[in-house]
């Protein structure tokens, strides 16, 4: 499944602020990163919950698993994009 920054960005980003935009955009992009570096299937999962607004029965549905699967690779990958953020800012 390919998404760009610049994508999650329009579908997120109805401001005009272009400070907050530019911000935005740079936390946009590590998350992007983070996304990437995950297993196939969490990669999908997180991009069908969180940035296409599918609910867990549709994106258990669109990946052909059970609704409790999906779910548990969803809180797998935001567990990992958490930590990642976390240590990014620590550092």
């Amino acid at each position: 499944m390919e998404y760009t920054s610049e994508e999650l960005i329009n579908n997120r980003m109805l401001d005009n602020d272009l400070q907050k935009k530019y911000e935005y955009k740079e936390e946009i992009e590590k998350i992007v990163g983070i996304i990437k570096s995950l297993p196939a299937k969490q990669q999908k999962a997180i991009v069908l919950k969180d940035f296409k607004d599918f609910t867990y029965d549709e994106g258990a549905r669109a990946m052909g698993m059970k609704v409790s699967t999906f779910k548990t690779l969803v809180f797998r990958a935001r567990q990992k994009i958490r930590e990642k953020m976390r240590g990014d800012r620590r550092q």
